[in-house]
């Protein structure tokens, strides 16, 4: 029994003592009397579909009825233990036990005061063919012989009680962890959107696939060596529960790209690519190093952007808009508010340098047929969620002409209300949800 049902059956147990007490409570005069209170008078039994109902004569002259709901009868067990106070009459009380006997019940009824002395037992039978749907039929008293009276316990009637109370207290336990499992099965009320937990039974897995040229060998050799899949892949195993596995992979693909492929769980960054940001980047840094350290900021933030793709893909994640958008949006959260800030600052800064050298004056109608949002366009809203996530961190962006300050208004609720939407569409599916605090 779990520790709150003790405590539970604890309270029950004292709350019946002193109702017993108070209705075993015994005038002075009768404690000391000796005397044998009478027998129950005129002992009758009727039944329903429902119910036993007793009825006998006390000393007083006054009727008692007691009575049993038949929806819980055991065979050959006792049904009815009833304790009747009749405190009018010296202290008597009333002890009704009954037996089922095939199609009938047959109770007795024993009357002892406070001294302990009894009366001869009553014994009365009563049909239950009424449970059937029969008529019910007229019940007569049958005279018994006496038999050997037996003081009764009270010890034993409380113990009783106790018994049925904890029986009953356990089955409202089973209902309650059954219902608890229930509620476990529809993890999170999240915005009115009822979220399934997925079974943790897959991994993130790096894997770093075969170059053929100079290239990319050595952009393999270099991210490799770094563990660049192994430092994201080994953090998301520990903290998002997955069905299955999703692969984190760089490639060879003819032409410099990244993207998810949602048939094989597979996010592909291409080898190309890396040596593409190279080249296109080269200029603004002053070492080889520092170069280095640029691309691999903003492939860091490529990375983060497929991800977001693949969570959408793995969880079935509303989107209510352009998906590109909105997983340009779970990259940048991502870096601000779970990358450690000196390399935050990176992943942040050489992908802001990136997409404003993807602007062009001259737009293509591919460009503005794509799914993606122009450079430009990129470049201001990751501006704009940066310096809604800390106006101070970020307020040079609106004098360094960054964003206008019409945009810069919005930034703030922009940037609160995008950070708060991911974490509550993600959250859900988190291993430890303790150990990732909301934005």
């Amino acid at each position: 029994m779990r520790a709150t049902q003790k405590v539970m059956v604890a309270a029950v147990v004292v709350a019946f003592c002193a109702v017993v007490g108070a209705a075993l409570a015994i005038p002075a005069y009768a404690q000391s009397s000796g005397e044998v209170p009478r027998a129950p008078s005129n002992l009758a039994a009727s039944s329903t579909s429902s119910t036993v109902t007793l009825t006998w004569d006390n000393p007083g002259d006054r009727t008692i009825t007691g009575y049993k709901i038949l929806s819980r009868v055991v065979a050959t067990e006792s049904i009815l233990t009833l304790l009747v106070s009749d405190t009018g009459s010296a202290g008597t009380f009333y002890t009704v036990r009954g037996l089922e006997l095939g199609t009938t019940y047959q109770f007795a009824v024993l009357a002892v005061n406070n001294a302990g002395n009894s009366a001869p037992s009553q014994i009365v039978t009563v049909s239950t063919r009424a449970q059937t749907g029969q008529p019910d039929p007229p019940t007569t008293p049958v005279p018994q012989p006496p038999t050997t009276p037996v003081p009764p316990s009270s010890i034993a009637l409380l113990a009783s009680v106790i018994d049925n109370l904890t029986n009953i207290i356990e089955g409202l336990s089973l209902k309650i962890t059954a219902l608890e499992a229930e509620i476990a099965n529809l993890k999170g009320t999240l915005g009115g959107q009822i979220v399934v937990p997925v079974t943790d039974s897959g991994d993130f897995v790096p894997i770093y696939y075969a170059a053929t040229s100079q290239h990319n060998l050595a952009q393999k050799s270099y991210y490799q060596d770094r563990l660049f899949l192994e430092n994201f892949t080994g953090r998301l195993t520990q903290t998002l529960a997955l069905p299955h596995n999703v692969y984190l992979t760089m490639d060879e693909c003819d032409k410099p790209n990244a993207f998810y492929y949602p048939d094989y769980k597979r996010i592909v960054i291409c080898y190309e690519l890396v040596t593409f940001l190279e080249g296109r980047l080269a200029p603004y840094y002053g070492t080889n190093a520092e170069l280095s350290h640029g691309v691999n900021g903003f492939v860091t933030w490529i990375m983060l952007h497929e991800l977001g793709h693949a969570l959408i893909d793995v969880y079935d994640l509303p989107v209510t808009g352009n998906e590109e958008d909105a997983v340009d949006q779970f990259a940048t959260v991502i870096a601000l508010e779970y990358i450690p800030p000196d390399q935050a600052g990176n992943v942040l800064s050489s992908t802001l340098r990136a997409w404003s050298l993807g602007q062009n004056s001259i737009l293509t109608e591919g460009q503005l047929a794509g799914p993606h949002s122009l450079a430009s366009q990129r470049f201001y809203n990751i501006a704009c969620w940066m310096y809604g996530s800390d106006v101070h961190a970020f307020s040079n962006f609106v004098n360094n002409g960054y964003l206008t300050e019409a945009r810069a208004s919005q930034c703030q609720s922009e940037y609160e209300r995008l950070s708060e939407s991911w974490y509550r569409l993600v959250s859900p599916f988190l291993i430890n949800p303790g150990s990732v605090q909301p934005p």
